[in-house]
């Protein structure tokens, strides 16, 4: 159904083992994105979360990405709350 939707996601890694120059959560919604980034250091697991209403039409598409940049391999922890995703419709 077409309207206006509060959308938030949010993803807490697992603690880095070297620094990283970035950690993000990018949300694409009706092709438009919201994004929030952040720096981590070592030992460290760090949040992103993104929270914005949004119109989307019929058939309009709701992706979530998240990336990290420690040239490592790096876990989202699946023990917090911190992750979540949800989309509320709101109104017309």
């Amino acid at each position: 159904m077409a309207g206006v939707y509060q959308i938030n996601a949010g993803i807490r890694w697992d603690p880095f083992s070297v620094n990283t120059n970035f950690v993000i959560i990018n949300v694409v919604a009706g092709g438009i994105a919201v994004q929030d980034d952040r720096y981590g250091r070592a030992g460290e697991n760090p949040n992103t979360t993104v929270s914005f209403a949004r119109k989307l039409n019929v058939g309009d598409q709701v992706r979530v990405e998240v990336y990290q940049g420690s040239g490592v391999n790096q876990s989202i922890s699946a023990g917090y709350n911190a992750n979540h995703f949800s989309v509320q419709y709101l109104h017309n």
